[in-house]
């Protein structure tokens, strides 16, 4: 899932992108995640899950677009979490990038439980 404008660097091809219009709130963006991830898991039956758990989709990010909110970040990790764990799925975190004006904010919300 990523933001489908406004950034420049070229995307690479995948099996599935999810493309988000800018301006995807959280309602929005939970549901797409919830409706295609466990789709994606069982279809594929992964061995491990390299999850890029990117922060730059928070609504105050200085470079991207999305805008999701502290909680809307914390309860994508939640979930993405507690579906490879239901299927056993070993994850590794990437944290991603998310450009704030103060580093302790995007550590912030890297660190939400």
């Amino acid at each position: 899932m990523h933001q489908k404008d406004g950034l420049s660097q070229p995307r690479q091809k995948s099996t599935m992108d999810i493309e988000l219009p800018s301006g995807t709130r959280d309602t929005g963006y939970l549901e797409l995640l919830r409706s295609r991830l466990p789709t994606a898991l069982d279809g594929h039956e992964p061995d491990l899950v390299v999850y890029q758990a990117g922060v730059d989709v928070h609504e105050r990010d200085l470079l991207a677009s999305l805008k999701l909110t502290a909680d809307g970040i914390a309860a994508r990790d939640r979930f993405v979490f507690a579906v490879c764990e239901d299927r056993r799925i070993p994850v590794v975190l990437d944290a991603g990038r998310g450009l704030r004006p103060k580093l302790e904010d995007t550590v912030a919300l890297h660190a939400a439980p």
